[in-house]
């Protein structure tokens, strides 16, 4: 079977904070975002491939009132209409798929020209059903507070975004698990001697293990310097509550 397919089994995340979790519940936020319409200005803005934001919320023990509300998190994504740009809506093309993620970012681009070729065709078959038409979410970061981590609330927080997401049920989240910052390399050299790389591969391999719980696989070659991470919504995927069963 083809690694990009190839579902892991359901496994549980290991706590590895050793403070009790606060009683209480979590919420995921977005963050208002708008559309241009009609034609005075929605040509000439990038509408089918935009930045989103959602907060990570905590709310303590038999309270529910939102100014009781403590924001603990972030998730940044960027959420790409390939549907609408696949059939040229908007004043978007297939042709300028490459085009319109480096408009983004870098990365989005080094993504795109990674599983796409310059027609913005898929390059691996295998992963023509998954992300040859569908929309997708390309992951940024997550990032809790540090008191927060290490209780899988990242995974919590990710699956409840997903169910969030407007008839995203056939479609496609991507993740580069890209490990420290070069700042954040440069401050670890500084405090362990550990070397860039090092630290880097080790940091990668852990993400890589942590979004694979949810169910994401490698969608780049295993010996790829540049890896990517993802999952078809269309899929039996594991459920949260077997992933992270503390938090329920």
């Amino acid at each position: 079977m083809n690694q990009c397919t190839t579902r892991p089994p359901p496994a549980q995340y290991k706590v590895k904070n050793k403070n009790p979790l606060p009683k209480g519940h979590f919420s995921v936020l977005l963050h208002e975002s708008k559309r241009y319409i009609g034609q005075s200005r929605y040509l000439n803005e990038e509408q089918n491939i935009s930045r989103h934001e959602a907060s990570i919320c905590f709310y303590p023990e038999n309270q529910v009132d939102e100014e009781e509300r403590q924001v603990i998190g972030k998730i940044e994504y960027t959420l790409i209409n390939r549907s609408r740009i696949y059939n040229a809506k908007d004043g978007d093309t297939i042709d300028n798929f490459w085009m319109s993620c480096d408009a983004i970012s870098q990365e989005l681009e080094r993504m795109c020209s990674t599983l796409f070729n310059e027609d913005g065709d898929v390059r691996n078959p295998a992963l023509e059903e998954y992300i040859g038409t569908g929309d997708i979410v390309y992951l940024d970061s997550i990032e809790l507070d540090v008191k927060w981590r290490g209780y899988g609330i990242g995974l919590l927080a990710l699956d409840g975004l997903i169910g969030m997401l407007p008839s995203f049920e056939m479609d496609s989240i991507i993740v580069h698990p890209a490990g420290l910052t070069s700042e954040a390399h440069r401050n670890q050299l500084k405090a362990t001697g550990i070397p860039p790389a090092v630290e880097f591969a080790a940091t990668q391999a852990k993400l890589i293990a942590y979004y694979r719980l949810l169910g994401m696989v490698e969608w780049t070659p295993r010996n790829a310097d540049y890896k990517l991470l993802g999952m078809w919504t269309g899929l039996r995927l594991p459920r949260i509550e077997q992933i992270v069963p503390h938090l329920f």
